[in-house]
């Protein structure tokens, strides 16, 4: 099996990503993601909104823990 076998499921990988990342910032609904410690992993615009903070805020929320 050589490189250019993966190269079909790389492409196809990274448009899943971007798919469902697309999807996670047009959400009309909040969606976030925590670590099992707590810790904010990620925070889509719409959670961002609905805070009323800015992202660095909500990424500065980690240093609270």
């Amino acid at each position: 099996m050589n490189s250019l076998d993966f190269e079909p499921k790389k492409t196809a990988l990274r448009e899943s990503e971007l798919q469902l990342n697309l999807l996670a910032e047009n959400l009309p609904a909040v969606l976030f993601k925590a670590a099992p410690d707590g810790r904010l992993v990620y925070v889509n615009q719409k959670g961002i909104e609905y805070t009323g903070r800015t992202l660095e805020t909500v990424n500065n929320f980690n240093s609270h823990l």
